[in-house]
């Protein structure tokens, strides 16, 4: 949404495997617990990337919701690492993000943290964010939130982003919804004429067939 932001701004942990063909596996529920695996040989179809790029990337992910008195947790773990390329000219990485939320009533606060270091960069970026969102009652649900992004890279341009959001949706009816959402954006990259201080409004209709 604003140009300048090269920060983690997420709970991502692929380490840019993407959408890339891969093979997964996730177990069944069994009390509230789910654990799942995955396996992405490279990013490409054909075995040239084997050697120029990153490959053999390999991710697990722990899913846990369960309820505690009038509350609902829910907590999940994921992990991905990857090799370096045979040419040395991807060095390896690896990620770790956990996103947790509790829900009691008409509150819910949802937590999340991620640290990664990419490979084909000598960098590590963090990500922290949390939210409080609350049913108002007919329909309506307003929440605020806040994230912070850091880069800290070996050789390079350090930087921090961070965004601070208000939002509301309320129902119309049929699977119809409006929602608006008013941020403050506050970017700085280090020894850079890239900084950005600002505000953002974004509103919509979301319709459910």
């Amino acid at each position: 949404w604003v140009r300048g932001s090269y920060e983690k701004n997420d709970v991502d942990s692929d380490l840019g495997a993407g959408d890339e063909q891969s093979i997964a596996f996730f177990t069944p529920k069994m009390g509230g617990l789910q654990v799942g695996v995955s396996y992405t040989p490279d990013s490409s179809d054909s075995d040239d990337m084997a050697a120029a790029g990153a490959h053999n990337w390999v991710s697990g992910v722990v899913k846990y919701s369960a309820k505690a008195g009038k509350s609902k947790v829910n907590l999940g773990i994921g992990y991905t690492q990857n090799d370096e390329s045979d040419t040395g000219t991807n060095v390896a990485g690896d990620s770790i993000s956990i996103a947790a939320s509790i829900a009691n009533g008409p509150y819910t606060l949802s937590m999340a943290w991620s640290e990664e270091s990419i490979g084909m960069a000598n960098d590590t970026d963090t990500f922290i964010g949390g939210a409080v969102k609350y049913k108002m009652g007919k329909g309506a649900t307003m929440s605020i939130g806040y994230g912070k992004g850091t880069e800290d890279e070996n050789s390079g341009i350090d930087g921090t982003s961070s965004v601070t959001a208000v939002s509301y949706e309320k129902s119309l009816g049929g699977g119809v919804s409006w929602g608006s959402s008013v941020a403050w954006v506050d970017i700085d990259q280090d020894g850079t004429a890239n900084d950005v201080n600002g505000m953002m409004i974004v509103t919509g209709i979301k319709a459910k067939f």
